[in-house]
């Protein structure tokens, strides 16, 4: 039961629209599940009258920001993330709030910057932070000055015009423990969630987190900075009290009943054979197809199997470079026969398999990234991609880059202050190119031969069509291909 107090303060968390979904990406809407989840805590214990403004469903920047006005919020909470950030200052700058607050990845590793337009960032996990200064909050008439932000763990603030950073917060260990009453709060995106047609599921799924964190410390990546290192994961009873969250709510929607899973952990396979049993069978249990994230070193033949019996329809690898390189991005060894024989596993046991690439990186030459290039194409993945580096504060590659600011260019007597898409047009959008000799713009003609390349490999197309074997993996098939081309 949830019980509202009376003088309960009005939240409005929002996201903004990612400018990375052009009409060049054929990718899903999904629900974000940041906000979803802290929204849902704040509400079960009654601390907060919240609502959800997820920007993927607004048809426009300014129709996001009025209805977020018209909700008239006592505290404005926008994640902050590397894609979105000019659209998060916007909202900052456009809307008005009692209380303004932040956090995520770009935020956490940023807060300096973002208390120029917050009172507070949280860093890293924030359930247990944003608690905290709730449960005051409320005592204090949403004054934050009333707050002993001092005592609140992982946060900043400003005091004294200097940044002041408290201890760590801890990382939340029970999983099992946080709200599930947020999917009350997006009742209305239910129904415009969209799947990338790669994904060979259907368009009545749901996205969901059974997991926390990586054993990984890829170079790119900021995972161990929000949630440390290391795998944390909910049980497999409390996915399935979740998914039935989502079928009540679906229901009194007037929607049809949910077909697939699409999980967004960092590797789906990364618990042990028991309760992958258990959680996958679950799934197979209610008929619910599914896709994930996963890492080539967890994908036995075993888990394979089981995932094929269960229900699994396609799984992404990070594979990233090319086999000499991946040890010095954080991928371990990895060798290409290793790949091969995971992907053919994959494609024996009908699981259709795509795959991550990326260039761009600060110390990788050009006939590096030509070699990337070749293994996206002679690897057997079925749906290959690739992204121009995208340096994310709070990870190694950024602590490199500024080390070696000297080296680049556009840095060299002008250091990177923030996200600037005048400055930096192009993709990675709004930043400096990653690689010190070679131009945004000629990693964009290397990535566009890439995309040439794959989708005109007459082996891909081939293992391809012989993979399909119904009416509905062709249709996804033909339309992923051509969402793919669409790239070039």
């Amino acid at each position: 039961m949830i019980i509202m107090k009376n003088n309960t303060l009005k939240t409005a968390f929002v996201t903004a629209p990612y400018r990375s979904f052009d009409r060049f990406r054929k990718g899903g809407k999904h629900i974000t599940n940041g906000i979803r989840i802290l929204g849902g805590e704040l509400l079960e214990r009654g601390l907060s009258d919240v609502k959800i403004f997820d920007g993927a469903f607004y048809k426009s920047f300014e129709e996001l920001v009025k209805a977020v006005i018209d909700y008239s919020p006592d505290v404005l909470a926008v994640p902050g993330y590397t894609d979105s950030m000019p659209e998060t200052e916007q909202i900052f700058d456009n809307i008005e709030a009692k209380i303004k607050i932040t956090g995520g990845p770009y935020s956490s590793a940023r807060a300096q910057e973002l208390l120029q337009r917050c009172d507070v960032v949280f860093i890293g996990e924030a359930e247990t932070s944003l608690k905290k200064i709730y449960e005051i909050l409320n005592d204090k008439g949403a004054d934050i000055s009333k707050v002993p932000l001092f005592d609140i763990p992982g946060i900043a603030f400003s005091y004294n015009e200097e940044v002041v950073f408290t201890e760590p917060a801890p990382l939340v260990e029970d999983l099992d423990s946080i709200s599930l009453q947020g999917w009350h709060l997006v009742k209305d995106y239910i129904g415009e969630i969209k799947i990338a047609n790669y994904r060979h599921l259907h368009q009545e799924f749901a996205n969901i987190m059974s997991s926390r964190g990586c054993n990984k410390s890829c170079i790119f990546c900021s995972s161990n900075f929000m949630h440390g290192k290391g795998y944390r994961f909910r049980s497999p009873e409390n996915v399935e009290e979740e998914i039935e969250i989502i079928e009540y709510i679906r229901k009194e929607k007037g929607l049809p009943p949910l077909k697939s899973i699409k999980f967004d952990d960092d590797d789906i396979f990364a618990r042990d054979l028991k309760d992958l049993e258990k959680l996958f069978g679950i799934l197979a249990k209610r008929g619910l197809t599914y896709t994930g994230f996963a890492s080539i070193k967890a994908a036995s033949e075993d888990v394979i199997k089981l995932a094929s019996e269960t229900g699994m329809k396609s799984v992404f690898f990070g594979i990233e470079t090319h086999e000499d390189r991946r040890k010095y991005i954080g991928k371990g060894k990895l060798t290409d026969d290793e790949i091969i024989e995971t992907l053919e596993e994959c494609r024996k046991n009908g699981i259709f398999t795509s795959a991550g690439y990326i260039i761009g990186f600060p110390t990788e030459t050009r006939e590096d990234i030509e070699k990337t290039i070749d293994s996206m194409v002679y690897l057997p993945v079925d749906y290959p991609s690739l992204n121009i580096l995208t340096i994310h504060p709070g990870t190694y590659l950024w602590r490199y880059q500024e080390q070696h600011a000297d080296e680049h260019p556009e840095l060299r007597n002008n250091p990177f202050t923030y996200v600037d898409r005048k400055r930096f047009p192009g993709e990675p959008d709004g930043l400096p190119s990653p690689h010190p000799k070679i131009t945004k713009k000629e990693l964009a003609n290397l990535k566009s031969i890439a995309y040439q390349r794959a989708y005109t490999d007459e082996n891909r197309i081939f293992r391809l069509m012989k993979s399909v074997k119904t009416p509905f993996d062709a249709t996804r098939a033909y339309e992923a291909i051509y969402d793919f081309r669409m790239r070039e």
